[in-house]
């Protein structure tokens, strides 16, 4: 079994790579979609492979800032309880962020 901060790396290095290539979808998506209405947008959104990719962005996204705000408070937060205090909140703000931004995308594609 791998060693907590081996499984920690690689997870943050993963998680990069996934991001490379949706980073570069979404920014030619977000300049293709400009010009659009709200409803042509909620359209576009609504695909089915939109609505896949932007979940995967977006889950993604939440968890690498998880990650690396894990590592923050680990290296600057020398005291135990307030790293512990600090560790759980990260992971709840990142867990509450990313399911609200997941519904809100499966909401949205059931919709339109």
């Amino acid at each position: 079994m791998a060693h907590p901060a081996t499984r920690h790396f690689s997870h943050q290095r993963f998680t990069a790579m996934i991001q490379v290539p949706l980073v570069i979808w979404f920014i030619v998506s977000i300049l293709q979609n400009l010009g659009a209405t709200r409803a042509e947008f909620m359209a576009w959104l609504g695909e089915p492979l939109t609505a896949i990719l932007m979940s995967l962005f977006v889950l993604s996204i939440f968890y690498h800032m998880s990650l690396g705000m894990a590592e923050v408070i680990e290296d600057y937060i020398h005291t135990k309880s307030t790293r512990k205090a600090l560790l759980r909140l990260n992971s709840i703000v990142a867990l509450i962020l990313g399911t609200i931004s997941f519904f809100s995308i499966i909401s949205i594609t059931l919709i339109v």
